[in-house]
């Protein structure tokens, strides 16, 4: 026991213990949960279209799921093992490995996300094809030999508690995370340029670009008026429509159609146009300016680090637990966004997770048995009612 040194890393107590226990130990694992079902959703959903947008959407849904594990795993843990001095002994093994990790998947999503920024800008000038879904598969590359070193920066240590002169494992800093020239460059420069300045500056920029070009172009909506909304509802229910509706504004070559057209009619455009030209851009907008406002404090702890500027440590608390609660929002708020901006991404839910598929055959069935089927009617009257 003469040999152990006193422990110089003890986790003290959280100075902000009532914001902390609220806001991380007990409100984050639950939106840490919600993030993971949701991304899952998101990742099933986005992996069956063919654009090269829902590619980076589905695999910003992979990464997004990385983060909220490590919401748990290490941003709640690490509070956690402050209130239980069990927890805190095992988990002092897994933290080393595990913050890495964490560092792994934030780096990803943020990279994910300026790709993305970067193939919707291109396809707004139309220039698409420049770059391509394998840009994925590069970065991921990229990022796993940038974080490769973080591996080395922490380990339990064997000592002895001064307060209670028992012996115990703490989590402490290597000598390479104590080194004077990485903490300068590596997580001084390079961590601040490459986590904070870079992506937080080429996000704006390409928004705002993306914002300027669209309002330029000003293209004619496709979907501009009830009319046009009842035939694309047809076109994306029905491969042959039977109806008798009729309108004064649509022709009656379109209202009577019993087969389906050899061409497509410019009454009619393709789904797969409206869900890329309409849906893509507009989620790929929000979800960047939901990052961009999630990680302003992250941002501002940078710039106070660098220009040296004395903050409370009441505040500074504050600010990191902020910090990582806005990092794990952002990975689980992507899934409203694409709710609410995706046209067609509440109606692909059920079919893509292959919910409702056992009541959708039920219907089918019933319906053939039901009148005016039953009397052999196949009349344009005997059609099922339009659903919009």
């Amino acid at each position: 026991m003469d040999e152990l040194g006193e422990c110089e890393c003890l986790h003290g107590e959280h100075p902000t213990v009532w914001f902390n226990f609220n806001a991380i130990v007990v409100f984050l694992p639950f939106m840490s949960v919600a993030g993971i079902l949701f991304n899952t959703i998101n990742f099933i959903v986005y992996s069956k279209r063919r654009s090269s947008a829902s590619a980076y959407l589905g695999a910003l849904a992979c990464s997004d799921v990385g983060v909220c594990l490590c919401g748990i795993f290490v941003i709640w843990a690490d509070s956690a093992r402050g209130y239980n001095f069990d927890f805190d002994q095992y988990y002092v093994f897994i933290l080393p490995y595990a913050i890495p990790f964490s560092n792994f998947f934030q780096m990803l999503s943020v990279y994910i996300t300026v790709l993305a920024a970067i193939d919707c800008f291109l396809t707004v000038i139309r220039l698409k094809g420049l770059l391509t879904p394998r840009s994925i598969k590069v970065l991921i590359i990229v990022v796993v030999a940038y974080n490769l070193i973080t591996h080395w920066e922490l380990e339990a240590v064997h000592c002895i508690n001064p307060a209670s002169n028992l012996t115990m494992y703490n989590l402490c800093p290597t000598t390479l995370r104590m080194n004077d020239l990485y903490i300068q460059y590596y997580k001084g420069m390079m961590y601040t340029t490459f986590m904070a300045f870079l992506p937080f500056i080429l996000l704006s920029v390409l928004t705002l670009l993306i914002l300027i070009l669209l309002r330029r172009r000003r293209p004619t909506p496709l979907i501009n008026s009830v009319d046009t909304v009842i035939i694309i509802s047809l076109k994306r229910r029905h491969k042959m429509v039977f109806t008798s509706f009729h309108h004064p504004s649509i022709p009656s070559s379109i209202t009577s159609l019993s087969t389906p057209p050899p061409h497509p009619s410019p009454l009619l455009p393709d789904c797969s146009q409206v869900q890329e030209e309409v849906g893509s851009p507009v989620a790929l907008l929000l979800v960047i300016v939901l990052f961009l406002i999630c990680n302003i404090t992250s941002l501002m702890i940078n710039v106070f680090e660098m220009a040296q500027i004395e903050i409370d440590e009441f505040a500074l608390d504050i600010l990191v637990d902020v910090g990582n609660l806005l990092v794990v929002f952002n990975a689980t708020a992507n899934f409203v966004i694409y709710f609410f901006s995706d046209p067609d991404f509440s109606c692909e839910i059920p079919r893509s997770c292959n919910w409702g598929s056992l009541d959708t055959s039920k219907k089918r069935r019933r319906s053939l048995r039901d009148p005016p089927y039953m009397n052999g009617d196949k009349s344009s009257s005997a059609a099922a009612p339009i659903l919009i």
